[in-house]
């Protein structure tokens, strides 16, 4: 929920690269938040490619505005965990 006084501008949440050299990719870079008013919520979501061999990868997400400029640096931001199991 947006905890914001004022409208929200658009934002991003652009992975770290490490995030790529641990198998899982994500389908784009950046994700676009659309503007979110105050007290507001917003869905937001991103396709990945997994490992073709069973194990467990993470990747981590930090919101940032349109310079790259990390908003909120000392939050955890978001992460996915995925586990990819053969049977």
């Amino acid at each position: 929920m947006s905890k914001a006084t004022g409208l929200w501008p658009k934002k991003i949440y652009p992975p770290p690269p490490q995030s790529y050299s641990r198998g899982l990719k994500p389908d784009s870079r950046l994700i676009p938040i659309p503007d979110t008013p105050p007290g507001e919520t917003v869905e937001i979501s991103i396709g990945f490619t997994a490992p073709t061999l069973p194990c467990s990868c993470i990747s981590y997400w930090k919101m940032s505005n349109a310079e790259g400029e990390l908003l909120f640096p000392e939050s955890e931001g978001l992460s996915c965990l995925v586990s990819v199991i053969f049977a």
